[in-house]
């Protein structure tokens, strides 16, 4: 019972934010059918395929994530796991806008009104990545609760949004409530990150 206690909290975490890469799919078949729904899946796909380093190097910190919640002497670990991150969100987001013509000569030419939707998601990756490197600070800080109510904030705004934007914008509404969605997430969740890092630090130096 104790184990599942300390674990429920980290995988509803981990539902929430698996919700966030699926709910916005779900929105834009229902609003805008299939036919753009699929064109909007390739574009992110794309997009989320170019970020999966951004994520390999998010999950690597975590374990010493986890020991600097605990108050754990690791000088410099935010600010060098923020700029790596940060830095490889807009590398990656430029070789997305880059290579984004080259979407219809790898899928076929029934794809080519996705080389444009890629741009247009390509700016939510520095968003997405440096979002995830604060999701993961709140669960390994013990702010477990509030990152569950951010992503639940988040799919709430994203489904006003799509309800606002989709139907009178099309695939355009789709991308602007995406990024609009990571934009608020990344914005919030180090909004509470910060203060819980700080305890952190305080933390270990009363210990010291």
């Amino acid at each position: 019972r104790a184990d599942l206690r300390r674990a429920l909290p980290f995988s509803v975490a981990w539902f929430t934010s698996a919700s966030m890469a699926s709910w916005d799919k779900a929105l834009v078949l229902r609003l805008a059918g299939a036919e753009l729904s699929g064109l909007y899946a390739v574009a992110y796909r794309f997009a989320s395929f170019v970020a999966l380093p951004m994520d390999s190097l998010v999950m690597a910190v975590t374990p010493r994530l986890f020991r600097h919640g605990l108050g754990g002497n690791d000088q410099g670990l935010m600010r060098y796991a923020l700029a790596s991150t940060l830095g490889f969100g807009v590398l990656a987001c430029a070789v997305v806008w880059l290579f984004a013509p080259a979407l219809p000569w790898l899928l076929g030419n029934d794809f080519l009104p996705s080389a444009d939707l890629v741009k247009g998601i390509a700016l939510m990756i520095p968003f997405y990545g440096v979002r995830q490197l604060g999701a993961h600070v709140l669960v390994t800080h013990g702010r477990r609760a509030s990152r569950i109510g951010l992503d639940l904030c988040a799919l709430a705004l994203m489904s006003a949004l799509a309800i606002a934007l989709i139907p009178s914008r099309g695939i355009s509404g789709a991308i602007a409530m995406i990024v609009a969605a990571e934009a608020f997430l990344c914005v919030t969740t180090w909004a509470v990150a910060i203060p819980a890092i700080r305890a952190a630090r305080a933390r270990d130096e009363g210990g010291a």
